[in-house]
């Protein structure tokens, strides 16, 4: 086999396997291993991990997102799913001039001077979050991390963005966990079912909502806006928060320990995260026109992966691309970031009592890996047993 042909099959091997995948983040790496620019004609795209050519393929005007033009010719069927409908027509997958005339709706929502005037706000609820989360432990020895605070904390300060009652958060969380699947590679048809039911749910909500007469800023959107921003809001920010958990409930709170004596590293700790481990890992484009990636040629309207959680790896990168780059640039970044850095500060001072009863959980996703599950317990897990003939750090003995 020829060593393109290799490359190009490995690199099949590997997105398929995504989906079993303990850790999708050590894919993405393996995958930028093999170069800049990947060919899957098996899977009808092309990859790419190396920075340069994701950074230019997320600015340049030549790039577009595969919107329903697009999905009508390279994608038969895909409308029979109301979800993959609302998804292609969202804020996401639409391209100028529409793009414009949607994200300005936004982005009025976004601005930096509104999420700023969100901060106590968002503050305040990670406290309350970290609070629920000590009493359940204290009642039962043991809470879920992942449902009482990464999925709690985002879907709350949403709610309090868009003016939507707090005690619907849950039921707002737990439809936002069944509808991403929209967003992911390989959707089976089950969980798209799912994901129609949770929009249909969702449409319903709203419309009751307007019918009680709930005032707020929700009023200025459509039901599937309000669906994208809550969407947007949770999804990735659970992953987020999820991530932090796992940094700071391991190795007996030691990373905890030294953000509480050094709380200014906290800022820099969580762009850390997002540099290594991004909530969102990878986002779709089409040339317009016949290109040429890395020396590799794309015909017009190929269907391209950028995969950023490889892209943040390159040892060229000068920044990462976490929230995109370029006109589609995450309108929730600083409302992400924000929570984030009040979520460490509310958990520190609980950090080095807690343990994880799985150290190294698995996630759900990988286009947006989540922890969907991350048991804590006061009790400290038993110390590894040593194999004979090693010592406590598993270094062979004479």
């Amino acid at each position: 086999m020829s060593t393109e042909l290799s490359v190009r099959a490995r690199a099949t091997r590997l997105l398929l396997g995504l989906r079993r995948a303990p850790d999708p983040y050590a894919v993405y790496e393996r995958l930028r291993v093999l170069g800049p620019v990947l060919p899957v004609p098996a899977l009808s795209t092309v990859v790419l991990c190396g920075y340069d050519v994701c950074r230019h393929a997320l600015r340049s005007p030549d790039f577009l997102v595969p919107d329903t033009r697009w999905r009508d010719e390279h994608t038969p069927g895909w409308r029979r799913h109301p979800s993959m409908e609302q998804y292609a027509a969202s804020l996401l997958n639409v391209n100028p001039p529409e793009h414009q005339t949607l994200r300005g709706r936004s982005a009025a929502l976004l601005t930096r001077s509104a999420v700023d005037g969100l901060r106590a706000t968002v503050e305040e609820l990670a406290e309350d979050c970290v609070a629920r989360l000590v009493a359940a432990v204290a009642r039962h020895g043991w809470a879920d991390a992942a449902e009482q605070v990464a999925l709690r904390l985002p879907t709350r300060a949403i709610c309090a963005l868009l003016d939507l009652p707090d005690e619907d958060a849950a039921e707002l969380g737990a439809a936002m966990l069944r509808n991403q699947v929209v967003g992911e590679l390989f959707p089976s048809e089950a969980e798209l079912n799912e994901a129609d039911q949770a929009v249909r749910e969702l449409k319903a909500y709203f419309r009751a909502l307007g019918e009680r007469g709930h005032p707020g800023a929700w009023t200025r959107f459509s039901p599937g806006e309000c669906g994208l921003l809550l969407q947007a809001g949770v999804s990735t920010t659970f992953a987020l928060l999820g991530t932090a958990l796992c940094a700071l409930l391991k190795d007996n709170g030691a990373l905890a320990a030294d953000l509480a004596a050094r709380p200014e590293l906290i800022p820099g700790t969580v762009d850390g995260w997002l540099r290594d481990r991004p909530p969102s890992t990878m986002v779709s484009r089409v040339p317009r026109h016949d290109v040429e990636l890395a020396g590799v040629p794309v015909a017009a309207h190929t269907h391209l992966l950028i995969l950023i959680a490889a892209a943040n790896r390159d040892p060229g990168a000068p920044g990462p691309l976490s929230f995109g780059h370029g006109p589609k640039y995450c309108l929730g970044a600083q409302l992400a970031r924000m929570e984030a850095i009040a979520l460490v500060r509310a958990l520190l001072p609980h950090a080095g009592t807690w343990h994880l009863t799985d150290p190294t959980p698995s996630f759900t996703g990988y286009v947006i890996p989540q922890a969907r599950t991350l048991k804590v317990t006061t009790r400290r897990p038993p110390a590894p047993r040593t194999p004979p003939g090693h010592d406590r750090v598993g270094r062979r003995t004479p």
